[in-house]
């Protein structure tokens, strides 16, 4: 996936933890995409 796919609104599928949160796992992807493309805000 490219920075643009994000930009433009990719939907991605997540197959969470029970024992985690939604809140957990948005916050875990956004870190992770903000690292790998070296953004600073990220919706």
């Amino acid at each position: 996936m490219t920075l643009e796919d994000f930009k433009d609104g990719q939907v991605l599928l997540i197959d969470k933890p029970l024992n985690w949160t939604s809140f957990q796992v948005v916050n875990k992807l956004r870190w992770n995409i903000k690292q790998q493309f070296g953004i600073k805000k990220l919706k």
